[in-house]
């Protein structure tokens, strides 16, 4: 992987399932509550974010879980597919994103494997081997409140590229804060179909 592939990094989880230039809607009524990223010394990137959408957990959750159709939900999502789902439940969904900002643009490639928990959490593990990533980790967690629901996202990521330092954790930041706006606002959108 080239020094170019790093900015993606925390689209790809982050966004994987919530994926730049923000078109939110004039009805858009969820916001971002809580944006936190840092870089570990060993070079993982900690993500957290918490954001409210106006729309039922059930129907947020349905669309989360829509692996095929995860391009409704952020233009930077290119393409997903739901590869297999074994015995146990466990889906094995492959993504393919393209962020852009800051007049970088890269491809990245992710295959993961997702499960609802028994708390109805959906949990993500990287397939690295399959990835660009080397390890990667996620979780969303729902909690409704009233005729929204409020999603609590964690991801610990190790791209397998090189981060140029030019795209420091202040950009970072600002382009995932975009990504999320774009999500809610199409989440908001899709549960009104």
């Amino acid at each position: 992987m080239g020094k170019s592939q790093v900015q993606p990094l925390l689209y790809q989880l982050a966004l994987a399932f919530l994926l730049l230039p923000v078109f939110p809607s004039s009805g858009i009524s969820g916001e971002i509550k809580k944006l936190k990223l840092e870089r570990t010394a060993e070079n993982f990137y900690l993500i957290e974010v918490e954001v409210q959408v106006e729309a039922s957990e059930q129907k947020v959750a349905t669309l989360l879980t829509d692996y095929g159709y995860l391009t409704r939900l952020n233009s930077q999502i290119l393409e997903s597919e739901l590869i297999n789902v074994d015995e146990s439940g466990v889906s094995q969904v492959r993504t393919k994103i393209r962020p852009c900002g800051y007049l970088l643009c890269q491809t990245i490639h992710q295959v993961q494997k997702l499960r609802r928990s028994e708390s109805g959490s959906i949990v993500a593990t990287v397939i690295p081997e399959k990835s660009d990533f080397l390890e990667g980790h996620a979780k969303w967690d729902f909690q409704s409140q009233g005729t929204s629901v409020t999603i609590h996202f964690q991801a610990r990521l190790l791209p397998r590229f090189w981060v140029p330092p030019f795209i420091n954790l202040w950009v970072m930041r600002r382009m995932l804060e975009n990504e999320m706006l774009e999500t809610i606002t199409n989440l908001e959108e899709l549960q009104l179909r």
